[in-house]
């Protein structure tokens, strides 16, 4: 294990449609002390392809993020404009037997004196978790996929399958120092 991965938190195993998803997250989670300085923060999911072909799975509109705070109270995220485009592929896939890092490109960071946790949507927009205080959290991380692909080549599409599910994944991590 090397020093990366002893940074992070990770939730059960969960296993839907043949594939296995574990969700991880950076903790603690070291809190910026100047205004405006952004922290990256690793957060994502593993995910196992346990079929005998290649899998793909859609990155638009098919993340959904809920935090609690250490009394089980939700906190309410904001969230930018959603739109129908994506940094590189509009898709991950995975080989046969092979295990992937689903990043979620995250930042923490301070606007004024608010302290927030942002969080690519995967959709060209961001989550925004504020007024967040040091302390323990939850993140459940919800990933859905409805067995379609919108910019999936016809040669790529009879090259494997398009995963179909919804899989929703609770991990918990700290803020600040433990």
């Amino acid at each position: 294990m090397n020093e990366h991965d002893q940074q992070l938190n990770r939730s059960d195993v969960f296993e839907v449609n043949g594939v296995q998803f574990q969700a991880a997250i950076q903790s603690p989670i070291p809190i910026p002390i100047l205004p405006w300085r952004k922290i990256p923060v690793k957060l994502g999911m593993f995910v196992t392809n346990n079929w005998s072909t290649r899998l793909y799975f859609n990155r638009l509109n098919s993340l959904r993020l809920t935090m609690f705070d250490g009394n089980d109270q939700e906190i309410l995220f904001d969230s930018d404009l959603w739109r129908a485009r994506v940094s590189g592929e509009p898709y991950y896939f995975l080989e046969t037997t092979e295990t992937q890092f689903f990043s979620f490109e995250s930042t923490i960071y301070r606007n004024f004196c608010q302290l927030q946790l942002e969080t690519d949507n995967e959709a060209g927009g961001f989550f925004y978790f504020r007024n967040l205080k040091p302390g323990n959290y939850q993140l459940s991380i919800s990933y859905s996929n409805s067995g379609r692909l919108q910019g999936l080549e016809q040669e790529e599409e009879y090259s494997g399958k398009v995963w179909s599910g919804t899989v929703n994944i609770p991990v918990n991590f700290c803020l600040g120092s433990r």
